[in-house]
């Protein structure tokens, strides 16, 4: 093709037409620049600096193709480029659906683990037992989800820390298909008076 410069470098001639925004070596960034040549683009694996190398891809994304690589002409650079946008988009908006999933599921797991602490909380205060051994005053913290085991029914475990006037106390929680199966309450440290565990079997 007649003027046609491409692939050569800082001496390819870039013509007007080729200089729009690139929105696959903007969403791409290093992944774009193997694609077409432009190792400049990993740069972008750089923290901070991946920001920067974002706008300046975008923006010179189809210049820097331009010269980095051969094309017939204009109009395959931009076709070429058009399905590197069209992969960037899909990467980007494949992240942000997973970004909402599992924000969802955070917040409800969040929500299952203050339920599940309020509830055992209810059966432990009506244990004459622990109730002897915690006290009156109490608070939870480190609400925590184990992971799950498999057995004939999925049994999930979680876990938390009691605190009361009477001392510290680990509260392990053990669910069998979202129904409270037992509940392990352990002393941190034991006092002059012997601080057993005690176990509340719920599913009596």
């Amino acid at each position: 093709m007649e003027n046609n410069t491409s692939g050569h470098g800082q001496f390819s001639n870039v013509p007007e037409d080729v200089k729009e925004w690139n929105w696959g070596a903007f969403w791409l960034t290093w992944v774009w620049g193997l694609g077409n040549r432009t190792y400049i683009a990993l740069f972008a694996v750089i923290p901070f600096v991946n920001i920067f190398m974002m706008f300046y891809l975008g923006a010179r994304g189809n210049e820097l193709a331009w010269e980095n690589n051969y094309w017939y002409n204009v109009y395959d650079l931009h076709q070429e480029q058009k399905r590197w946008a069209i992969g960037g988009w899909i990467v980007m908006i494949s992240l942000v659906i997973l970004t909402i999933v599992k924000g969802i599921s955070l917040y409800d797991d969040n929500n299952k683990l203050e339920m599940v602490a309020n509830e055992s909380l209810a059966i432990i205060m009506l244990n004459s037992d622990a109730e002897v051994l915690i006290g009156e005053h109490y608070n939870i913290s480190n609400v925590s989800k184990r992971d799950f085991e498999l057995y004939e029914t999925e049994t999930i475990t979680y876990t938390y820390i009691l605190k009361s006037d009477n001392g510290v106390y680990w509260v392990t929680v053990t669910l069998a298909e979202d129904n409270i199966e037992t509940i392990n309450i352990s002393p941190f440290e034991k006092n002059d008076i012997k601080q057993d565990d005690i176990i509340i079997n719920c599913l009596k």
